[in-house]
């Protein structure tokens, strides 16, 4: 028999908030160098890419994901050893790392193509988290991995 207790129950996510917190300039910049490249602008913060119309619904989806990826790790902090869920954060980058290094016509399509690769990956049913990762958890990860600088969006372009 396993010593492992059965999780609690997992808390909603907090929503983003209205503005910008500081352990969020990383990947809010690399979300920023996608829209300016894929729509020829010049948006250089988060209240700038909040007011175009072309990016704000983007944007606020990302930020969401990102704050329900917060939360689940949060959740593991709480519930599981920290091994837990370095292992499904782990597993979703070596899920999306080939489609990230390869060449895509903007940064926005690469951004693209590894949410769509996130959304695809199913967490490895052996880890105890699994059960309780979302899809929004899966794209918020790797707005997580570009906030640790290991996915970019924009490596052809310079901000």
């Amino acid at each position: 028999m396993s010593d492992l207790q059965p999780l609690k129950q997992r808390p909603a996510a907090d929503p983003a908030p209205p503005d910008q917190a500081p352990h969020e300039a990383v990947y809010v910049r690399k979300l920023l160098d996608a829209y300016n490249a894929k729509h020829g602008l010049a948006l250089e913060t988060l209240q700038q890419a909040r007011d175009h119309a072309k990016v704000s619904g983007h944007l606020f989806r990302q930020r969401a994901a990102f704050f329900h990826a917060e939360s689940l790790w949060r959740f593991a902090q709480e519930s599981v050893p920290e091994a837990t869920y370095t292992a499904i954060e782990t597993d979703l980058y070596d899920a999306v790392i080939e489609i990230e290094d390869r060449d895509h016509a903007s940064g926005y399509a690469r951004l693209e193509a590894v949410l769509d690769a996130a959304v695809a990956h199913t967490p490895n049913p052996a880890n105890i988290l699994a059960p309780v990762v979302k899809v929004i958890d899966l794209k918020g990860m790797c707005h997580r991995l570009a906030n640790d600088d290991r996915l970019t969006w924009c490596k052809e372009e310079t901000s």
